[in-house]
């Protein structure tokens, strides 16, 4: 659905357009995450969005998805959890991105034999992250967990988000 700007604090999902956009379903997909997807942000409440992009995290206008359709996580936030978690979120600006998180994450999902601890470490590490790492990331320094499902730190796609917002409904 096509929807304004989602409150401050507030996880949505996009599709990113064009070659990159294909590129990043490619890579969930062989993740096993073949979700429609593939774009995750948070909302900062000023028609500002913080995202996580190849080239460092960065701070978008909202503009960018105006007409465009998007999902949004609904969760209830006080106003002082808001504030953290924007807070939080220009913070991390200039995160770099890692492209290969992907196939750290599908090597750790699909239990291959390189499952070590030195694999769970590089999925757990957050020097670089792609965005619904940084989005999740961002969440559970404020206190909030997402998942509850003994996954590790920075273990989570755009699908992921996506079947949380599916669960919520």
């Amino acid at each position: 659905m096509t929807s304004p700007e989602p409150a401050a604090g507030l996880i949505f999902l996009a599709r990113i357009e064009g070659v990159t956009g294909r590129l990043v379903w490619l890579l969930q997909a062989i993740n096993g995450d073949p979700s429609r997807w593939t774009h995750v942000g948070v909302a900062l409440g000023d028609g500002r969005v913080f995202e996580a992009q190849p080239g460092g995290a960065v701070i978008s206008p909202w503009s960018r998805y105006a007409g465009r359709e998007v999902a949004v996580l609904r969760w209830e936030l006080t106003p002082e959890k808001t504030a953290e978690i924007t807070a939080e979120a220009r913070r991390r600006v200039g995160t770099p991105y890692n492209w290969t998180t992907y196939f750290y994450m599908a090597a750790y999902r699909l239990c291959l034999p390189l499952t070590t601890r030195w694999l769970r470490r590089r999925v757990s590490r957050s020097s670089r992250m792609i965005c619904s790492q940084a989005a999740d990331d961002i969440y559970r320094v404020c206190g909030i967990h997402l998942f509850n499902d003994g996954r590790l730190p920075h273990d989570v796609t755009p699908g992921d988000i996506a079947r949380l917002i599916r669960r919520a409904r």
